[in-house]
């Protein structure tokens, strides 16, 4: 026999084994019971959430691993989790490179200029 599946838009999947607790199971009843019809602010999705809850268990996910709400890409429901995880690493990695790439024109820069200013000792010496 399957144990009953408990979900929300609040907590997302609740785990089967903790719910064979009975009171675990009237937490979630009255987590049912309390939460109201609400728009998400973060993916703009109309929900059952508690009151002082203001984002869905889905956007709450993505920020969790590090996503931006601003980002309207990473918060497209139609775009599954993994995806998205994906993408906010690529950017992650993408920003990494872009930093050595910026070090080395720096490294570089230093060091033309640091052999310009031994020109121009060498050149003061001279005269």
């Amino acid at each position: 026999m399957t144990s009953p599946s408990y979900y929300d838009d609040n907590f997302g999947h609740w785990d089967p084994e903790r719910m064979e607790d009975p009171d675990a199971q009237e937490y979630y009843h009255q987590v049912q019971a309390e939460s109201i019809w609400k728009r998400c602010v973060g993916c703009g999705g109309l929900f059952k959430l508690r009151p002082e809850y203001h984002i869905c268990n889905n956007c709450c996910e993505k920020v969790e691993c590090g996503m931006d709400l601003d980002d309207p890409v990473l918060l497209d429901p139609k775009i599954d989790m993994e995806l998205q995880v994906r993408i906010a690493k690529q950017g992650v990695e993408d920003a990494i490179r872009a930093l050595d790439i910026i070090k080395r024109q720096v490294k570089r820069d230093d060091d033309r200029r640091g052999s310009e200013d031994e020109e121009n000792e060498e050149g003061d010496l001279l005269q």
